[in-house]
């Protein structure tokens, strides 16, 4: 099974080399789903190309290469934020609205790899304020993000 994996991964690399397909790794930051909760689209922060929106098809396809979070729930679960790795047709580059933002970065996704995972849970200070809590799986670190203020890292 890993040796397919392998070829298939080298196929899409050699695939990548003309130009039409790109990588780009980031964090799942926003989650959209259809009218029947079906996710439909991931929006990370990328390590290269900042905020990039990636639209899910039936035909993308999501696997998990480590961390907790399992393909079912990175698909069905709202809470699920990982790290992923994208590989996206460049051809269907775009500029969406994402969170009243214009022109945000969105392409087609073909190849999702759930690279590691978050322990998440919400909690609403008593000013209102919602505060995302998050435990990195792979390095043992802890994130937290509140609104209007930027994503900060804290190492035990």
């Amino acid at each position: 099974m890993k040796k397919i994996i392998l070829l298939l991964l080298f196929g899409l690399l050699a695939l990548s080399a003309c130009g039409r397909e790109m990588w780009l790794k980031g964090e799942v930051i926003g989650r959209e789903t259809d009218e029947n909760g079906n996710l439909t689209a991931i929006v990370t922060e990328t390590e290269t190309h900042g905020i990039v929106r990636f639209l899910i098809a039936e035909d993308t396809v999501v696997d998990q290469l480590n961390g907790k979070v399992t393909v079912e729930d990175f698909l069905e679960n709202d809470a699920a934020y990982p790290v992923v790795s994208v590989y996206a047709d460049a051809n269907t580059m775009t500029f969406a609205p994402y969170e009243g933002e214009e022109g945000t970065l969105t392409y087609a996704a073909i190849l999702i790899h759930l690279e590691g995972s978050y322990e998440t849970s919400t909690t609403i200070p008593i000013d209102g304020t919602t505060l995302t809590v998050q435990e990195n799986g792979n390095d043992n670190g802890i994130s937290w993000k509140m609104a209007h203020c930027s994503l900060q890292n804290l190492y035990s």
